[in-house]
This record gives C-alpha cells, structure tokens and sequence, in this order.
C-alpha cells in the first residue's frame, strides 16, 4: 500500500500475531536479550510495555479487521480453453447451489477459532457490513 491509503490486507497469521499481541511480545523479548535502541530502530522493533509485562493490545489501535474473506475467494485461476464451457457451467451450477457460500462460511469461521484476540474487539462474521457478497 506504499503508506498512501488506510488499509492493508494481511495474511491470517500476520493479524493473528497484530490483535494477539505476540509481535509485541517478540519485540520486548528482543530488547530483553541485549538489542540496542539504534537496532531495535533500524529493524522496526518497538516494544511497549504495560504492568504486566508485554502490552498485547500495543497493535490493537493500528488495525481493524474487517473479514477474512478477501484471501479465500478464489479471483482467478488458469483453466485450458477446451475446458472453459465445462467449468464455467460446474462453477456457476456450484455457486448456485448454495455450497460455495457453505465453504467460504466455514472458512471464515475456521479462522475466526483460531483466531485469539487481545483487543477486545468480536472477530468478523459473515454478515459484517465489511465482507465481500459472494
């Protein structure tokens, strides 16, 4: 996004490591074993601390997690010409069905099970006003 808009699309496990708070930890731990301030600033290591320890809600503000939708809908995918009849009537007769929303809603909810948040925010949900319709 080269910093010339507001949003970023990130991996599961890169938000998984933002809201759980586990890029602060890494970061504290870091500075815990001997990294200087010019090499912490260098690499981007910031660890902010609370009473307990690592804050785990360091990265809370920064981000917002709108769905995971973005990365499991297939946008396209190479298929032979003499198969394009074929599996654009098998895709479309799929989506019609009612299974291809079944499969991107047990995605979305397998990852939202894995996800822990320490920020104190619900994890998306397939009727978030901010998930693509399928």
């Amino acid at each position: 996004h080269m910093g010339k808009c507001g949003a970023v699309i990130m991996s599961t496990p890169a938000s998984q490591g933002a809201f759980s708070g586990n890029y602060n930890t890494a970061d504290c731990k870091k500075m815990d074993e001997g990294m200087t301030e010019d090499e912490a600033k260098a690499q981007n290591v910031f660890c902010v601390r609370d009473s307990s320890g690592p804050d785990l809600k360091r990265d809370c503000s920064k981000f917002a997690r709108v769905g995971a939708a973005v990365l499991t809908v297939p946008v396209s995918m190479p298929v032979s010409t003499p198969f394009l009849q074929t599996f654009d009537y098998s895709f479309r007769a799929f989506e019609a069905s009612g299974e291809f929303q079944n499969l991107i809603s047990a995605e979305v909810a397998r990852v939202q099970s894995i996800t822990k948040s320490s920020c104190g925010v619900e994890n998306a949900s397939s009727d978030d006003e901010y998930m693509l319709s399928l």
